[in-house]
């Protein structure tokens, strides 16, 4: 079976926040978690993102299921590709259980002028 591609967010963001939740109760098997940073050009800048899941939509319980501290100070082609794989989870795996739902939270973006432009997305 093909490698399959699920797009969990992706933007440019000044500020922390969160991405709207996508569905993961489908998703059975091995599976790995990428973010890219395409640009972080501050190199006074860093951020804290933290790929989170829970049982509903609402995200009333949050759960970290991997978390990335990066330093800014880049702008080059391809950026800074960054990867969480399903051995790695810590027993907090909600993929294929139903209703789940993952998201990315960015948690703290500091810096002069922060600016990041990213994308993150699951392979399964």
């Amino acid at each position: 079976m093909p490698i399959q591609k699920l797009t969990l967010a992706s933007g440019t963001a000044t500020a922390p926040g969160t991405s709207t939740p996508v569905a993961i109760g489908t998703l059975t098997g091995d599976w790995t978690l990428f973010l890219n940073l395409a640009t972080f050009a501050d190199p006074t800048a860093t951020a804290r993102f933290v790929i989170e899941e829970a049982t509903s939509s609402a995200f009333s319980s949050p759960l970290g299921l991997a978390v990335f501290n990066l330093a800014g100070g880049f702008n080059n082609a391809g950026g800074v590709t960054v990867s969480f794989r399903k051995r790695e989870a810590a027993g907090s795996d909600l993929f294929g259980t139903s209703g789940a739902y993952a998201r990315l939270n960015i948690q703290e973006l500091n810096g002069f002028l922060p600016s990041v432009t990213y994308n993150c997305w699951i392979e399964y």
